[in-house]
């Protein structure tokens, strides 16, 4: 009987230490979880929400954690060091961009512009190169027609000469 007491007192110990250091490792999981959840979490939260939000027009405002500032810098200083550098350079590689745009414009109104003259040179000139064609012919027509009357005349004085019975002297 001594050696089942013995058990059973072990057992029970044994049940009350199993039960305290689930209870202890229980409280100290959740301890640390709420400290990780202050220390970490709420600031990764504060860096994914400022990433989504960022934009063109909100390239001004830097990520900042709400945390007093640590004695040296930490992973989390230099994760918010890097993606104010990304915002900085985002911000110039935008103005950069805007000002490479205005200057197309710029050139694309130019070029339009000389486009245009060109074309309008090009229509004036048509206009004038198809009137003086239309001189031409008409100067051709009559050109034409005034030199072929008399040589229709030379042409039927040299038929009648050919064809008629002329004696020398009055061929001549």
């Amino acid at each position: 009987a001594s050696l089942d007491e013995a058990y059973a007192r072990v057992e029970s110990r044994v049940a009350v230490i199993v039960l305290t250091q689930f209870i202890k490792t229980f409280l100290v999981s959740s301890f640390m979880l709420l400290l990780f959840q202050w220390l970490v979490n709420r600031h990764l939260e504060t860096m994914s929400s400022f990433a989504r939000r960022l934009a063109p027009e909100r390239l001004d405002e830097p990520l900042a954690l709400d945390r007093a500032a640590p004695a040296r810098a930490d992973e989390l200083d230099e994760v918010v060091q890097a993606i104010n550098e990304m915002r900085t350079n985002l911000q110039k590689s935008y103005r950069d961009l805007k000002a490479h745009q205005l200057t197309l414009e710029q050139d694309i109104e130019a070029a339009t512009r000389h486009l245009q003259r060109a074309h309008d040179d090009l229509a004036r000139h048509t206009q004038e190169l198809e009137g003086r064609n239309r001189e031409l012919r008409e100067f051709n027509s009559i050109v034409s027609h005034d030199l072929k009357a008399p040589l229709r005349g030379i042409i039927g004085f040299g038929q009648l000469l050919e064809e008629g019975d002329f004696d020398d002297s009055q061929r001549a």
